[in-house]
């Protein structure tokens, strides 16, 4: 290659950097490509070579392998965290289930320290047999609600207590909040606020996923487990 080839691909080269520049003035100041400097000299060096067509524009994409690599050390530093929370499940399942069963429990001893009254709620109501009605739905909230401070039978009482609030929904919230609110906005909003239904909902997920860990269910099914490890090591 001699001196002349030399200084044509030097010069090609950098036309395609004047390119290069181009497109960059071209998307920070949202001008065309020709009202830039690097336009004008690439089209100079065009016309100087006979170079008629478009020079290629190379597209930069060395970002992408960083954004990449930044999205899986993200990925895996969430990961991790979360499988480290994981631990702490029992934890959380407690709080619920000692608050919820208080709840209905300190409730329960109210409503059957005054039996009157709250058999008069439910006859106010319209529920039938409101005189036998009232004191089960006492006692259930009762034992449930012990139950679920101890993690016994959770997912059964859970169900019952969750099918208690749904009565309570549907005879005495329900239909009050459909009185006072004409609009489905409305009836819907203040609906969600009640705390029967927030409470509903609380005890459909522990019915899902159970007491955990902390709790006499799980000490129960290790004692089971166990039990049938040491029959199935030493047969008949």
């Amino acid at each position: 290659m001699d001196h002349h080839d030399r200084a044509v691909t030097t010069i090609r080269s950098a036309g395609e950097q004047a390119d290069f520049l181009a497109t960059d003035f071209s998307q920070i100041n949202d001008v065309p490509a020709r009202a830039s400097p690097g336009a004008d000299l690439a089209a100079m060096i065009r016309s100087t070579f006979g170079q008629d067509r478009q020079l290629p524009r190379p597209t930069d994409r060395r970002s992408y392998p960083m954004v990449r690599r930044s999205l899986a050390r993200y990925y895996s530093a969430y990961g991790r965290i979360a499988d480290s929370m994981n631990k702490f499940d029992w934890l959380a399942n407690l709080f619920l289930r000692l608050s919820i069963g208080f709840m209905f429990f300190s409730g329960a001893v109210g409503k059957l320290g005054d039996l009157g009254k709250f058999t008069a709620m439910f006859n106010g109501l319209g529920i039938p047999g409101a005189s036998m009605v009232a004191p089960a739905v006492a006692i259930i909230e009762l034992v449930g609600g012990v139950a679920l401070m101890l993690g016994l039978a959770t997912r059964a009482m859970s169900l019952l207590l969750a099918l208690d609030m749904a009565g309570a929904l549907l005879t005495d919230i329900g239909p009050g909040l459909a009185e006072k609110y004409a609009s489905v906005w409305s009836f819907l909003s203040n609906l969600f606020y009640s705390s029967e239904w927030l409470l509903a909902g609380l005890l459909l997920f522990l019915v899902c996923v159970g007491a955990g860990s902390a709790s006499l269910d799980a000490r129960i099914d290790r004692r089971l487990a166990s039990s049938e490890c040491v029959a199935d090591s030493n047969p008949v």
